[in-house]
């Protein structure tokens, strides 16, 4: 069995190219054969017709083949062709060249002649010999006086065939044998990138990808493209599974440390009889953490669930400014107690989308915006329709991230100061949420910031989701 492409490759293209040859071998054998035979016709017709030319007056009883070669040189200075010559009259005399022989005539020439048209047949003599044998008419003033017949044996045209036949059966298993080794050289130079990406899996299977296919002197070819597809496909991977590393880490450290501290602080609170107000404080600061984990737990199972494909939106109508609005309502005290200036701005905006998604997208980029903008700065909300998508905006003046850092601020449990934003309650999921929720809805968030003067957060969703399906 054929188990490798290496292997099918050359037996295909062994398979073709033997199919080729013999067809090829056969039309140049036939074609060979027709004109040996068309061109040892056109001799036998020459020959028979210059008999006939000079036999055109009235046959003398009895004549002799030395009387009509004579007759024949003496007119048309010519010896006829054809090793078989044999001549009958009206009364059947025959003067033939042949000693102890005799052509038969076939019904089929004697009516042919006697209609003053010539037959071409192949017949054996009693010897054995096989003959190409030509028969025409002698007319006199119209009237058929004898017939010529002229044959040569077919030696010569089978002795050509067989060396043809020789040939062919030489040369085509040479050239298969040959092809055959031009096509393992050929598969193999073929398949070489495709050895490099089997060895390169291999690798990769024991862990190592930063493992590529070299593929400096491919072209753009099949081959060339797959490579470096290949090797595309490898940097994706990588970058997914150090995504990954680093999620799994940082997951693990934030439920590590509010459990943490919730330990330490009931170890604390254990050591010895407390007052009540002591224990109350220490219940609180454990609720805090507490809270603190359901919602990173929270996060991670919505973001699990997005990853999956399994998180179904809850699709309807819904105003975004008025969505914006019981957020600014919910966050205005909190905005004051920090002396932050809170003001929300905008128009009615109607949009189709899931509601609850669309207020937790609101929700994450407020709480980030007052959380990291110093008292006395500003926080601006920002909901309206512009060029036919719902606008929402969320600016602030607060600490700014740096142009290096503005993309990576979308991805999970990214901080730009870790240190900074876990002693402020964030663990880095609040807008890879964001970004997924505009995603899932046919949208974009972007960020514009400057370190020190603060950033503002777009997020554009259009207004409907027709042809879109209603679960994400």
């Amino acid at each position: 069995m054929l188990k490798t492409i290496r292997a099918k490759l050359v037996f295909w293209y062994l398979v073709l190219l033997g199919g080729v040859l013999s067809f090829f071998s056969l039309f140049l054998y036939l074609t060979m054969e027709k004109r040996l035979k068309e061109n040892l016709d056109a001799k036998l017709r020459s020959t028979a017709y210059l008999v006939a030319q000079a036999l055109s007056e009235p046959l003398m009883p009895g004549p002799s083949l030395l009387d009509l070669e004579k007759m024949i040189r003496e007119r048309l200075g010519v010896r006829p062709m054809g090793r078989y010559l044999q001549i009958l009259d009206q009364s059947g005399k025959k003067a033939t060249n042949l000693e102890d022989l005799e052509i038969p005539i076939s019904f089929e020439a004697l009516e042919k002649a006697s209609k003053g048209q010539e037959a071409f047949e192949e017949l054996k003599l009693r010897d054995g010999t096989a003959i190409r044998l030509i028969t025409v008419p002698v007319n006199v003033k119209g009237k058929l006086v004898g017939i010529v017949q002229v044959g040569s044996p077919l030696d010569e045209v089978k002795e050509a065939l067989r060396q043809l036949s020789l040939v062919l059966l030489i040369t085509v298993p040479l050239v298969l044998v040959l092809a055959s080794m031009g096509g393992v050289f050929l598969a193999n130079k073929a398949l070489r990138p495709v050895d490099h990406i089997t060895k390169t899996a291999q690798r990769i299977g024991s862990g190592d990808l930063s493992q590529r296919i070299p593929v400096d002197g491919l072209g753009e070819d099949e081959i060339g493209r797959l490579a470096r597809t290949f090797n595309e496909m490898l940097s994706r991977l990588e970058r997914s599974f150090e995504q990954i590393k680093r999620f799994t880490a940082d997951a693990s450290h934030e439920l590590k440390t509010p459990l943490s501290i919730l330990r330490g602080e009931l170890e604390v609170a254990l050591k010895r009889q407390r007052k009540a107000e002591e224990y109350r404080e220490v219940l609180v600061s454990c609720l805090e953490e507490v809270e603190r984990m359901s919602k990173i737990v929270e996060d991670l199972l919505t973001l699990a669930r997005a990853d999956s494909g399994n998180f179904k939106l809850r699709l309807e109508t819904v105003d975004l400014y008025a969505l914006a609005r019981e957020v600014f309502e919910f966050f205005k005290n909190r905005a004051e107690e920090k002396g932050i200036r809170f003001t929300l701005e905008g128009g009615s905006v109607q949009l189709r989308g899931d509601k609850e998604r669309l207020r937790q997208l609101v929700v994450n980029l407020v709480d980030n915006a007052i959380k990291y903008t110093p008292r006395e700065g500003e926080v601006e909300l920002k909901a309206f329709e512009e060029d036919g998508q719902a606008v929402l905006i969320v600016r602030d003046t607060g600490e700014g991230i740096p142009a290096e850092e503005q993309q990576k601020v979308f991805e999970r449990f990214y901080r730009v100061d870790k240190s900074r934003s876990r002693e402020k309650g964030g663990a880095g999921l609040g807008l890879a949420i964001c970004k997924w929720i505009a995603e899932v809805h046919g949208g974009v968030v972007t960020l514009k910031s400057e370190p020190l003067k603060g950033s503002e957060f777009t997020v554009k969703l259009p207004l409907g989701l027709e042809g879109r399906p209603l679960e994400s």
